[in-house]
């Protein structure tokens, strides 16, 4: 997909207590600077960079792209220690293969990108692993129920989507592993009022539904309004992170969240950090999903309203080689104890 792009270089503004040999990044994404997710991720990217002692510079597609590619050239002639690329660029692919001529290593971000040949230079896919996400939403609402296998509804974006494909390779696999026993697939494509009105009539067929998963949290609030009045209630889930679904999770008519958009550019700075001081490589997929109780969600509710980045935690703790950007206040959610991602217990 070709995008006309005015690029916007952003350098942050560092401690000056930095170290001259900084390791330096460049971020590469597609949006508009002045939208609201890259406002976020950009502050977010600030946040962790400044935390863990590198320089960055973030450069949007703005529709033109004779200066796209003036910019890559830019780059090639003050080149990082590496790249982060959101695919979805004019070619994503000579992206790569132009930075890695020039010596600069890339990582892809955000969305996922599989080429069926990884050009030379390519440090792999780190955005976030939605087949991940699926698995942890689906066995954290079969834990709740009590029931292995429980019994499933669940609500899917359009057949095709590559999101919703991926998200439900983590649904397939929990009922492989014996967490759940799907009785229906539903594509709700997206949609509150289309998952409403497809639950209300499943339930009825499928009187025993214990959980319904969601491939998103907007589907989640539509199973959510069609099965509050229902005794026992299924456990009702989504992926996702909106100010409704992080409501509907602090007041109980949601019982699980599963997240990790909100705070993809923490993911991505540390895992670069990780690779740069050859630390074991990118964050692990399990590390990019929280899943959130409801008094996480309300603390992340407060941090997403407030943008107070400066509560995000991205240091490497002494005491272990894998960090997770949210603040530890968070983390904690109503047992301090407690790890909020549950662990694969299917041994693989």
């Amino acid at each position: 997909m070709s995008f006309r792009t005015r690029a916007t270089w952003v350098t942050l503004s560092l401690s000056a207590t930095l170290s001259a040999n900084a390791a330096s990044l460049a971020v590469l994404l597609t949006g508009h600077a002045a939208e609201r997710e890259n406002v976020r991720y950009e502050a977010v990217a600030r946040t962790c960079a400044q935390q863990l002692g590198h320089q960055i510079r973030v450069l949007y597609a703005e529709d033109s792209d004779l200066r796209y590619q003036q910019d890559i050239t830019a780059l090639v002639k003050a080149p990082p220690d590496l790249a982060l690329v959101e695919p979805g660029w004019h070619d994503t692919g000579w992206v790569v293969r132009t930075l890695h001529a020039a010596g600069v290593p890339v990582a892809t971000i955000r969305e996922a990108w599989h080429p069926d040949t990884p050009p030379k230079g390519w440090l792999g896919d780190w955005s976030p692993d939605d087949a991940e996400g699926g698995y942890q939403l689906a066995v954290t609402l079969a834990g709740m129920t009590g029931s292995r296998p429980a019994a499933a509804i669940a609500l899917t974006g359009p057949r095709l989507d590559p999101l919703s494909r991926a998200r439900q390779r983590g649904l397939h696999r929990a009922q492989e592993a014996g967490h759940i026993r799907i009785h229906e697939m539903l594509t709700a494509h997206w949609q509150e009022t289309e998952a409403q009105r497809l639950v209300t009539r499943a339930v009825q067929y499928f009187p025993d539904t214990q959980l319904i998963w969601a491939a998103n949290d907007a589907m989640a609030l539509g199973a959510m309004e069609a099965t509050l009045n229902l005794k026992p209630r299924p456990k009702t889930g989504g992926i996702g992170a909106s100010p409704w679904a992080l409501s509907a999770l602090e007041k109980g008519h949601l019982d699980a969240l599963v997240v990790s958009r909100p705070l993809d550019a923490a993911n991505a700075v540390i895992s670069a950090h990780r690779w740069l001081s050859h630390l074991g490589g990118p964050l692990p997929a399990l590390k990019h999903w929280t899943v959130l109780t409801t008094r996480q969600g309300t603390r992340l509710r407060a941090l997403l309203r407030d943008q107070n980045w400066s509560a995000l935690s991205c240091r490497e703790p002494a005491s272990r080689k894998v960090t997770h950007p949210l603040p530890p206040e968070v983390l904690a959610g109503d047992n301090p104890q407690s790890d909020p991602v549950p662990a694969d217990t299917d041994g693989s």
